[in-house]
């Protein structure tokens, strides 16, 4: 009889509950894949002010106690959320996660104290498996919120496997020598912090069994460009035989337009038509003119220069020459969120910025747009392209990370978007002047129809993470000699 896997799931933010970015998602969709695939998965995340008390049930704690942090002492509690498969379990503590946001203040700065935030959360989890209130056969940490967790475990001989996943390398959690004193030793053999660096991800590359990124090339691109793993690049070289890339997937019953509730009329592969009355819903509401025939561009991203924003910005004033539509939802880098909003003031009938969090508005963008721009610097993997895909919403990308493993150039018989090489604006304009050419012809809806038909599920991922698992578990991951 096959055992069931038991799986810790480390998170700082999951859907439904806390979301700032794509790393939400992913906690949220590939538990309930490995559910599946006789795992049982058991999430922990803090209990941010977001999260519905009520909604959830969320009153009376299982276990409560204190923690220690550098000279002061906080009181930490454990809340369970039991779904039909999974577990969440919910790290609570007022001071620490009860605050407007997740990570960053309504003006976009991160919190002065996230490295405090985070290590308490990780402290928490270490007392849990401690206390044996979680007794996972291997912990899944994610991103440097939760990276020092395997160094934490071998500092005090806990025997539990560990995968680290990095979703993005530009985010790394260094600490100074001060929040360092936050994080204490136990014995005298024990691992020193003093000889590593102040750098959660690079520590937690260092020490977990395994790590892995969220796809194939961005794997690669770390492997083998320098500038793209800001710093890490020495460690990444190291531990490169136990680094894998498995690409996300997407959560195909909440970003499907066969069954969508945000959007205006739902429809698949078969009734495309009704893409149009979806475009018409999303320009009444973004308030542009309600011209359908023409060419509408979606952005859903964290605006910031990395995911291409400057490069847009460059060539927008020569697109609308050509009466091209601009949607754009997100937030981010003050000084493009101020260009985005001049543009709209400059151009109100061509463009339209929505610089908040709202989830039906990229649902409805996603179902109305007819083209969707992405012309990241570099992207681990990248949702949104994959989403657009299964919404006949065609991808405007760059070739790099997970982008180039999902998106195929339209060559004038196969493809599913249309794909650029060179970072430069140049290079965009091309690529959507050539989308610009299809998007007139009768070709277009092959390119819609190769779009929608590809496949991009959990499923498929939940089965790579689950060999892996078991991989590291029997021990079959070992260090270049």
């Amino acid at each position: 009889m096959k055992k069931t896997l038991n799986i810790l799931f480390a998170t700082a933010e999951v859907t439904p509950f806390s979301k700032a970015g794509g790393l939400a998602d992913v906690a949220g969709a590939l538990p309930a894949a490995l559910t599946k695939m006789d795992c049982n998965v058991t999430i922990i995340t803090p209990l941010y002010a977001s999260v519905d008390r009520i909604k959830y049930n969320l009153f009376t704690p299982e276990y409560s106690d204190h923690l220690q942090l550098g000279d002061e002492k906080y009181s930490f509690a454990f809340y369970r959320y039991k779904e039909e498969y999974v577990t969440t379990i919910f790290v609570a503590n007022d001071y620490f996660y009860s605050r407007t946001g997740i990570y960053t203040t309504s003006d976009g700065e991160g919190y002065s104290d996230n490295n405090a935030r985070y290590f308490f959360f990780q402290k928490a989890i270490l007392a849990g498996i401690e206390k044996q209130l979680l007794t996972p056969d291997l912990l899944h940490v994610n991103d440097h919120h939760t990276s020092l967790l395997p160094w934490m475990l071998k500092n005090r001989k806990l025997k539990i496997p560990t995968l680290l996943t990095i979703h993005n390398s530009m985010y790394q959690g260094q600490f100074s020598e001060d929040d360092a004193q936050l994080l204490d030793t136990i014995d005298s053999d024990s691992l020193e912090l003093n000889s590593l660096n102040k750098n959660s991800l690079d520590i937690g590359s260092q020490f977990s069994d395994a790590v892995n990124t969220v796809s194939k090339t961005y794997r690669d691109e770390l492997v083998n460009i320098q500038k793209l793993s800001y710093g890490l690049h020495g460690t990444i070289q190291k531990i490169q035989n136990r680094f894998s890339g498995i690409l996300n997937g997407a959560d195909y019953e909440y970003w499907n337009p066969e069954k969508d509730e945000f959007i205006a009329e739902k429809y698949s592969v078969d009734s495309i038509s009704k893409k149009q009355k979806n475009k018409h819903r999303l320009l009444e509401v973004i308030g542009l003119p309600l011209d359908i025939d023409k060419p509408l561009f979606g952005s859903i991203s964290r605006q910031v220069e990395s995911k291409g924003f400057f490069l847009i910005l460059d060539i927008m004033e020569e697109l609308i020459q050509l009466d091209c539509r601009f949607v754009f939802l997100g937030t981010g880098d003050v000084r493009i969120m101020g260009k985005l909003k001049s543009m709209a003031e400059k151009y109100p009938n061509h463009v339209a910025v929505v610089q908040e969090y709202n989830e039906p508005l990229a649902h409805q963008i996603e179902a109305g747009a007819d083209m969707f721009l992405m012309p990241s610097e570099y992207e681990p993997c990248g949702l949104n392209q994959i989403y657009s895909l299964k919404y006949g919403t065609i991808p405007i990308v760059r070739k790099t990370g997970g982008l180039a493993d999902t998106v195929i150039d339209w060559d004038g018989h196969s493809g599913n978007g249309f794909v650029f090489n060179e970072y430069n604006s140049t290079e965009l304009l091309n690529g959507i002047k050539r989308a610009l050419a299809v998007y007139s012809t009768k070709s277009w809806n092959t390119v819609i129809q190769n779009a929608m038909a590809a496949d991009f599920s959990w499923d498929q991922s939940a089965k790579q993470y689950k060999y892996l698992y078991n991989t590291i578990i029997t021990g079959g991951i070992h260090e270049s000699a």
